[in-house]
């Protein structure tokens, strides 16, 4: 709990503390060229201003939000899937998959077993589903 109130607060003061050039922290993180997987995919979220703002805010607003939500039984699922989703988006746009995982793990202990048992049941049908779509004959018209 102590190392994510004190990530939190250190990316509280370096990336809403610390605007260069009207641009804040995932803008940069954005533009590393050694982790940037899909140049193409980083480039089109960087140039949009606005959804920069949003998510260095927001990644910002969870992390602070995290110790605290998770003591509410009310919101610890909320807090945690949102946690995920940035984990995700993490190992997405920046290339750190080894990373997200561990943390998407993580994570995963906190939401109650009832969530996670339904989470589990959603993605096997789901995969079921794809399965047999996938292995479905097609129906091309006969010649």
């Amino acid at each position: 709990m102590a190392v994510v109130v004190g990530a939190a607060v250190h990316l509280a003061v370096v990336f809403l503390g610390l605007p260069v050039a009207g641009r804040h922290g995932v803008y940069y993180a954005l533009h590393i060229g050694n982790v940037t997987p899909w140049p193409a995919l980083s480039g089109a979220v960087a140039s949009h201003g606005l959804v920069v703002l949003l998510l260095t805010y927001g990644t910002v607003i969870a992390e602070v939000a995290f110790p605290f939500l998770l003591f509410n039984r009310c919101t610890r699922t909320a807090i945690v899937m949102v946690m995920m989703g940035l984990h995700a988006g993490i190992g997405t746009l920046l290339g750190l998959p080894f990373f997200s995982l561990a943390m998407i793990a993580a994570d995963a202990v906190f939401p109650p077993a009832s969530v996670l048992r339904r989470l589990g049941d959603r993605m096997t049908r789901a995969a079921r589903r794809t399965r047999t779509a996938l292995l479905r004959p097609s129906r091309a018209p006969a010649r």
